[in-house]
């Protein structure tokens, strides 16, 4: 199985267990953090994963910080 972050869909429920934070949100698309990682994820509304409410995003970039 691949690591969470190299899946295609990414559960909102789940960015405590993969240790992401959130920094930025925006109307469709989030901005989360682990470590000096910076990931752009946008929501999406997959038909080949059962949603149970939850919301669900896909990676879209990411980027690091220097600092």
């Amino acid at each position: 199985m691949k690591s969470p972050l190299e899946r295609r869909f990414i559960a909102r429920s789940e960015f405590k267990l993969l240790e992401l934070e959130e920094i930025e949100k925006f109307e469709s698309f989030i901005i989360v953090r682990k470590d000096k990682g910076r990931y752009i994820l946008q929501k999406v509304f997959p038909l080949s994963v059962e949603a149970k409410g939850d919301i669900w995003y896909t990676i879209i970039d990411y980027y690091e910080v220097l600092k």
